[in-house]
């Protein structure tokens, strides 16, 4: 269920909290983002709302439960070296997708990117990204709350993430779904469906190709897809990598 106005995400700068301002965009990520609750509530719980974040306060001195090397504090989870390789990686991504500001990367790997997606120039990331950012942290949690629950859970990094793009490559086919939906709803109607909207919205990762055959991601996306073995390759006449097809 989505929610019907943005949340209030307000993260004002605080001497125990994020020293930062998380701006009205990544709010609107939420809540009329690409996603459905089911994706980004593990996140808006436990980031946003601090639900990690209070564990590690509570008088605890515990190891993290990743890697066992460090106590498990707010300082050391966006930096836990277990899930380290995945921010570092989908930091490179966004930076091979977004365009450079004034000779600067839009990403790096600091705790405002890990935690929030805020990019360099404190702009939330788009929402196509902003998507897999979310994704990203559910199934960290995941693993975090089954490393809880089990001294004999491994926590695979690699794995982690192929889990993670395959529930947002699911969300993309979904977009695709309901595009298709209105194409068969509204052309006997004599409605035009106009595919600008969306792919906008999918924009700068894929776009849904014309007619909504399928998704064709963007190169740098299909092959990231492709290296986390996330997705089979199926390029078409053009060379782009296409999935959600009926065939």
């Amino acid at each position: 269920m989505r929610h019907n106005r943005s949340p209030a995400v307000n993260l004002r700068p605080s001497r125990t909290h994020h020293k930062w301002l998380l701006e009205d965009r990544a709010a609107e990520n939420i809540a009329y983002g690409l996603g459905t609750n089911r994706d980004t509530s593990a996140w808006f719980k436990n980031i946003v709302h601090r639900g990690l974040y209070l564990k590690a306060v509570g008088g605890q001195h515990e190891p993290c439960g990743a890697c066992k090397g460090a106590q498990d504090n707010w300082l050391h989870l966006w930096r836990c070296p277990v899930f380290e390789p995945i921010w570092t990686s989908l930091v490179d991504l966004v930076n091979e997708l977004l365009p450079k500001i004034q000779g600067r990367n839009q990403a790096e790997f600091s705790p405002e990117f890990v935690y929030l997606g805020v990019l360099t120039n404190r702009h939330a990331l788009p929402r196509s990204l902003a998507l897999l950012h979310m994704i990203t942290w559910k199934f960290i949690i995941h693993d975090l709350y089954n490393g809880g629950q089990s001294e004999h859970y491994v926590m695979d990094a690699s794995k982690t993430n192929r889990r993670a793009l395959r529930r947002y490559i699911t969300r993309i086919h979904a977009t695709l779904r309901e595009f298709q939906l209105r194409i068969l709803r509204d052309t006997p109607k004599g409605r035009t469906v106009d595919i600008k909207g969306t792919n906008t919205r999918l924009s700068p990762v894929a776009r849904i190709s014309e007619g909504g055959r399928d998704i064709q991601w963007e190169g740098n996306m299909g092959r990231y897809l492709q290296a986390a073995g996330a997705i089979d390759p199926k390029p078409n006449e053009e060379g782009t990598i296409t999935s959600g097809g009926d065939g």
